[in-house]
């Protein structure tokens, strides 16, 4: 049993504390995210391919001038692709690419602008319900289950149909109200 603990014992004073260290430190987020992707270069490569797009479909839609891409001119007509119209152009003379830009940046955006809306609003009742409790707790319920059974599409298309003034931003304070709930 000696012999056993002196082993032991001579083995740790070999070990210096720098190796305790590095050994029992846990790594933190972006260095455990660094060590994922020099694994994974599929992941790596995908990344990348995400980041261009998207820096892309922003910057490139912000570039263009958005009343003049608008602008119906039937003299191109189905124009073909050129230098002017790289994917060539539509019914009303209207270059497809950017158009396509517009989209993608208003998809872009409108799709984060939920997410991080429909988040915060879950987050703020669910810290609401679980800290008071009780009553409040069955009142904000029953306010939950009631939207949960509403036909929510047809409602956000019956408020995009009755708003007058009509952006973006309204469909994004829309679906915000009624999707808070996933």
């Amino acid at each position: 049993m000696n012999k056993e603990k002196k082993v032991v014992k001579d083995v740790a004073s070999k070990i210096d504390e720098e190796t305790l260290k590095s050994v029992s430190e846990v790594p933190s987020f972006w260095k455990v995210i660094k060590r994922e992707f020099r694994a994974d270069k599929l992941a790596t490569f995908c990344l990348i391919m995400l980041v261009i797009i998207f820096t892309t479909v922003i910057v490139g839609s912000f570039l263009i001038d958005q009343e003049e891409l608008m602008r119906i001119n039937l003299r191109n007509k189905y124009h073909a692709p050129s230098k002017e119209f790289i994917l060539g152009a539509d019914i009303g003379g209207r270059s497809i690419a950017g158009q396509l830009l517009i989209g993608g940046r208003n998809s872009i955006l409108i799709g984060f602008a939920v997410t991080i809306l429909t988040s915060v609003t879950g987050l703020i009742m669910g810290l609401i319900v679980g800290f008071y409790g009780g009553k409040v707790d069955s009142i904000i319920m029953r306010v939950c289950d009631f939207i949960s059974i509403l036909p929510t599409t047809m409602l956000v298309i019956t408020f995009v149909v009755v708003i007058p003034k009509y952006t973006m931003w309204h469909f994004i304070f829309i679906m915000s109200i009624f999707y808070w709930l996933g």
